[in-house]
């Protein structure tokens, strides 16, 4: 049988990557998430969520540490026009740095360069405050040689504090310690319904991807199903098999990993740079000067990363084909005893395989630590600088704090959209492959308006068919021939002359390029495929058995009871090899039928094919390949199959069509002789030629 041709290398096509951005197929890949708008639509406001938690629990820290554990202020000279400062004598003014905006602390700034701030830090109390604490009024009194009392506040050194009694620095800081709780409790609060609001997101993304997969392969599956022979002639098994598990799975991990987690962190970075400039525009400015810097190295790691990413997916490609090839010829292997040797080319390819991937791990080894670095040295710069406006009343801690944190959170999303480069590749790539198959045309499909079906008759008739696999190579020239209803006949010929080619047109796997094809009198193109297909039963020489028992394996799509699959195999000497199975009819069937004997496997082909109970019958080289013991019982199943149907045998062995009431002879594509067995031994043709040949090849043995 010819075939297509094969479609590149088994890794070829693994050596192209996808663009991380294609508009066309992010529209496509958005079209199949269509369905799952709403929860889309809630994880994505869940999501504004948990990020705004996350930018509010370091400025939780913030106020905290600067209403309540580091109150804190500096006597300035020539600050009373500063919005916020406690008037204390003349021109002097308390100033507490946490508490100024912007155009404060700039002033600030410029008093500090002119000497006007003092350098003590004081604790302080507002005078509208001690109003309603008088036993904090009542402390401080009895304390005055430690205190400094103003119209506006009482002020004590931050020094003399840790001379109090703890029960009267208690006192003095109730408000400041219930402030704390209060904010710690917020802050475990809001943590709890971060985790919660997480745990949603998080559900949401993964029942949002598991069913995206899910619908792909079941409509890659589906697709499948569809198209004709000649696809899969082109495109090896492994290849088609990545399709519906490995692409799957990458564009799901750039889904559920990669889209989800770009849409936060940039969405984090965003926020986070808007909460750094709203803290402190200097400290911004500082730590935006490491971006660069980062901006320079990801360029050259994604120049790299794509490089090596490119070489890995080739490389394991190999290996993987490598690895199908010798468990698919395992028996031959050992037979040839090739072990050693296939040991060897293994280990070459797996150590090719082996560099690649250290190649990456390299690249990915000197990529964390600089960003880290780069990242530390930001941190430091904003340690350096902020920590010396805190020193100077620049800065309150509070900010400090807060900056280092939010600038930690910074790096951090920008390290991640850097490391997703590669899979949103490998996703880029596996969709477009995966939409390739689902673009594929249907080339053999029934027709809108099928005709209607004709009685079950069995007669068919090829009128001129002309057909070839690949344009130019023509495989079938112009035969014609008619088969009536419950005649039996047989093709014969050489190998590659286009034998088993017209089963396949009359179940049109493929088709023809001229001429018809009628069954009952109405061409098959005008059939719906599911009708024309149920009228015919195939026993192939090479038997497929899928996976499960006995009794499923003959049964199939047709519903028979467990009683009627035993009649069934009776009626073709089935049960006498089903009854040496230790479990009879639930016997388990391994993969293709590995355990069972060529015989076992076409006497349950026969099987399964009355089971069909199909009008049409067509045995290709189905008694080829079967033991002597055997031999006896095939024949007489294959008396019961082709009683009363139309049959049409495809044979090697031209001793088994004797009794056949008409013999095609084809040769390249032609039919050269036609008529009963002894009729064409008389010609002394091809067919006499062709018989002679076994006879002697039998003598010969």
């Amino acid at each position: 049988m010819h075939h297509g041709p094969g479609g590149g290398g088994p890794h070829g096509e693994d050596e192209l990557l996808g663009n991380v951005y294609d508009a066309r197929l992010i529209r496509r890949l958005l079209g199949l998430l269509r369905p799952y708008a709403l929860q889309l639509a809630l994880g994505i406001l869940v999501l504004l969520a948990v990020t705004a938690f996350e930018l509010v629990l370091p400025y939780i820290t913030k106020e905290a540490i600067d209403r309540h554990i580091t109150v804190s202020g500096r006597k300035v000279a020539g600050a009373l026009a500063i919005n916020g400062a406690l008037p204390l004598a003349g021109d002097t003014a308390l100033v507490d740095v946490a508490q100024l905006d912007d155009a404060g602390r700039d002033r600030m700034r410029a008093l500090q360069r002119a000497g006007a701030v003092g350098k003590t830090p004081y604790y302080y109390v507002a005078a509208a405050e001690l109003a309603r604490r008088p036993r904090v009024d009542s402390l401080l009194r009895a304390n005055a040689g430690a205190v400094q009392a103003y119209g506006s506040a009482v002020l004590i050194e931050h020094a003399r504090l840790k001379t109090l009694d703890k029960g009267d620095l208690r006192l003095l800081r109730e408000r400041d310690l219930r402030g704390i709780h209060r904010f710690g409790l917020a802050f475990l609060g809001l943590l709890a319904v971060s985790f919660v609001l997480n745990f949603c997101q998080m559900m949401l993304v993964q029942y949002v991807g598991q069913h995206f997969m899910h619908g792909m392969r079941v409509a890659i599956f589906a697709k499948l199903q569809r198209l004709d022979m000649a696809y899969f002639d082109r495109n090896p098994v492994g290849r088609l098999v990545t399709r519906a598990t490995n692409d799957v799975d990458a564009v799901n991990e750039a889904f559920t990993s990669v889209f989800t987690s770009l849409f936060r962190n940039v969405l984090l970075i965003a926020a986070l740079a808007a909460m750094m400039l709203g803290l402190s525009l200097r400290l911004s400015l500082a730590a935006f000067s490491m971006i660069p810097l980062i901006v320079a190295w990801t360029v050259f790691f994604r120049i790299r990363a794509r490089d090596i990413y490119r070489k890995i997916r080739v490389r394991l490609a190999r290996l993987n084909a490598y690895l199908q090839e010798n468990f698919s010829g395992i028996r031959v292997i050992k037979i040839f005893r090739r072990e050693a040797e296939n040991v060897r080319r293994f280990g070459a390819i797996n150590d090719d395989y082996q560099r690649a991937s250290l190649q990456e791990v390299l690249v990915m080894s000197f990529f964390r630590p600089l960003v880290e670095i780069i990242s530390s040295c930001g941190l430091a710069l904003i340690v350096y600088y902020g920590g010396g406006g805190v020193v100077r009343s620049a800065v309150s801690l509070g900010v400090l704090v807060a900056f280092i944190t939010y600038l930690r959170m910074f790096f951090h999303p920008i390290q991640q959209l850097t490391e997703s480069y590669t899979v949103l590749q490998s996703a880029m790539a596996s969709s477009e492959r995966i939409f390739q198959l689902l673009d594929e045309p249907v080339r053999i499909a029934g027709p809108e308006r099928p005709a209607a079906a004709p009685a079950a008759r069995g007669q068919i008739e090829f009128r001129n068919v002309h057909f070839e696999y690949l344009p130019g190579e023509p495989v079938l020239k112009d035969v014609s021939f008619t088969v009536a209803p419950g005649e039996k006949v047989a093709f014969v010929g050489a190998t590659g002359s286009g034998k088993t080619t017209i089963i396949s047109l009359i179940a049109r796997l493929y088709d023809i390029q001229r001429g018809e094809i009628l069954l009952d009198g109405v061409d098959i193109r005008a059939l719906d495929l599911a009708q024309l297909r149920s009228r015919l039963g195939v026993v192939m020489q090479d038997v497929f058995l899928f996976a499960g028992d006995v009794k499923g394996n003959i049964r199939l799509n047709t519903g028979l009871s467990d009683e009627q699959v035993r009649r069934v195999a009776g009626q073709v000497h089935a049960d006498t090899v089903i009854g040496r199975f230790p479990r009879g009819y639930d016997e388990e069937v391994k993969e293709r039928g590995v355990t069972l004997s060529a015989g076992e496997r076409q006497l349950l082909s026969f099987a399964r094919a009355l089971a069909f109970d199909p009008p049409i019958l067509v045995l290709d080289e189905a008694t080829a390949n079967i033991d002597s013991a055997t031999e006896k019982l095939i024949q007489d199943a294959l008396g019961t199959l082709m009683k009363g149907r139309t049959s049409i045998v495809i044979a090697h062995r031209l001793s088994t069509i004797k009794s056949v009431d008409r013999i095609y002879v084809i040769h390249k594509g032609e039919i050269r002789e036609r008529g009963s067995h002894q009729e064409l031994l008389a010609k002394e043709g091809l067919y006499y030629r062709l018989y002679r040949l076994q006879q002697g090849a039998l003598a010969d043995g």
